[in-house]
């Protein structure tokens, strides 16, 4: 019978000294596609390292079937899947003349479903206009790095990396204000994304 040999504090500082922690507040966040280039200040979410309060690794699963030829119900694995969409908690700053982020956003969403009354629009019959995906969406990048880095350093490898294809916005939650509150305002906005794959 295999025997496991006792653990103690010195084997979990080795173990430590020997592989980086990837710390939670050590992250960089980009967003790298033409689309960016088709809304006014796009070009801000290239790099939202520093807006960027929270972001989520998307989790993933293994959708089954069950199946049962003789003796108990099996599960069999059929497609990988993700659970739910990229939630970003972006600091809501003010980048002057009226521009914040969720108007940023909010001007990407325009770019795939346009709220205007065009003339093609209301021949249509609402405000769907059928894009090819390639010119609405763009790739996020994800970042993780350990303590010792300095992930605002270009230059700096990083410990993980996950990257999103095909990503655009879907969701902006509401933003509530209240006068007994005493921090800054932030923006929760939902990504969907096709695949996401971590390296």
């Amino acid at each position: 019978m295999a025997e496991r040999r006792p653990r103690n504090v010195a084997d979990l500082g080795i173990a430590i000294r020997n592989n980086q922690l990837i710390r939670q507040n050590k992250f960089a966040v980009e967003f790298v596609g033409s689309v960016l280039n088709q809304f006014d200040n796009g070009f801000k979410l290239k790099d939202a390292t520093l807006q960027t309060e929270s972001i989520n690794f998307p989790g993933r699963n293994l959708a089954t079937v069950e199946r049962r030829s003789h003796g108990v119900v099996q599960e069999f694995p059929y497609e990988h899947q993700f659970s739910g969409d990229i939630e970003i908690v972006f600091k809501l700053l003010d980048f002057g003349n009226g521009v914040t982020m969720r108007t940023i956003i909010e001007d990407w969403m325009d770019v795939i479903v346009s709220r205007s009354n065009s003339a093609v629009e209301a021949a249509q019959g609402n405000n769907m206009i059928l894009q090819d995906r390639s010119s609405y969406t763009c790739e996020m990048r994800l970042f993780g790095y350990a303590q010792g880095d300095d992930f605002l350093d270009f230059s700096a490898p990083p410990k993980m990396t996950g990257v999103a294809t095909e990503v655009f916005p879907k969701t902006i939650s509401a933003m509530q204000f209240s006068d007994t509150a005493d921090s800054y305002q932030t923006l929760t906005v939902g990504f969907s994304f096709r695949e996401f794959t971590q390296f």
